[in-house]
């Protein structure tokens, strides 16, 4: 998405592109603290960031190109223009009503969309696989943090888990494309770029 200037200082970029940015710039950010000070709570920070930052970079994309499909195609079937855009059409006295906020999870999201979006499968059975579940697993004990778990969250938030969440964000936003039969941009593959 090429980038657009609004009046100013703002600028319109592309949110999936921007959060693989940062990602990689955390990345950065952890190699260096971890030379200096492998036990310091800065790279703890940074690891943290790049993966979260990885991990928002693949939900933003699929969701953009699931939002881009559903204004293209005006004529899709409401179930899977309602799957698409998590949500739910209900029909009150007949009259559609949509519900907005179906949760879907990030996993379905790619599996299950990536077969609307272009008509193939997503390969979900290998290594590039599992590597993104233990990122995601990861996310998924930040976010829902608890305490009784906080040792092994601590414990496995290292610099190798903040290199492979860079890696297998930029696989599985290239493994969409190769679905898609598309070569992956170059913004997959780049190293952090200052926008300014």
């Amino acid at each position: 998405m090429p980038e657009k200037s609004i009046s100013g200082m703002a600028r319109i970029v592309s949110m999936h592109q921007e959060m693989l940015n940062d990602a990689k710039w955390y990345l950065e950010q952890a190699e260096q603290e971890a030379k200096k000070d492998p036990s310091s709570f800065s790279l703890w920070r940074e690891v943290r960031a790049t993966v979260m930052f990885s991990v928002a970079s693949i939900e933003s994309f699929i969701n953009a190109l699931a939002h881009d499909f559903v204004q293209q195609n005006n004529t899709l079937d409401q179930t899977i223009k309602d799957y698409l855009t998590e949500s739910r059409t209900r029909y009150k006295k007949g009259t559609p009503e949509t519900e907005p906020n179906v949760f879907i999870p990030l996993e379905e999201k790619l599996i299950g969309w990536t077969k609307v979006l272009t008509g193939n499968e997503f390969p979900h059975a290998d290594t590039l696989w599992e590597n993104f579940k233990k990122v995601l697993d990861f996310r998924n004990d930040l976010l829902h943090f608890k305490v009784g778990k906080s040792s092994q969250v601590y414990a496995n938030g290292d610099v190798d888990l903040a290199r492979l969440a860079v890696k297998s964000a930029k696989a599985i936003i290239e493994r969409f494309y190769q679905c898609r039969g598309e070569t992956t941009p170059g913004w997959v593959h780049t190293a952090y770029r200052q926008i300014t």
